[in-house]
């Protein structure tokens, strides 16, 4: 029980800040380039919990604004694979 708790609060946290990209209080490019890849990796580590979840609390949106950030963040990596941080260095576009 405590796991399943700390991964629901840890993912609460991921959608506040997916809201705060969508309403630009944070930057989107920005976030890609700090932790694109790694946000793009934990929601697929978890995805299937997260279907779980959302059957077991009859909630269909739960966590829904991380994956839809997910799902852009996906789309900028892909259309910008010379952007992409990792390890703190940015590789700027030709």
């Amino acid at each position: 029980m405590e796991l399943r708790l700390t991964v629901n609060r840890y993912f609460s946290r991921l959608e506040r800040l997916a809201i705060g990209v969508e309403a630009k209080v944070y930057d989107f490019e920005i976030l890609c380039l700090m932790a694109g890849r790694l946000l793009s990796a934990k929601y697929t580590q978890f995805e299937n919990y997260i279907k779980i979840e959302r059957v077991e609390k009859k909630t269909p949106r739960l966590y829904m604004e991380i994956e839809l950030l997910v799902e852009k963040i996906d789309k900028y990596i892909e259309s910008h694979p010379n952007r992409i941080v990792d390890g703190g260095i940015i590789i700027p576009e030709p």
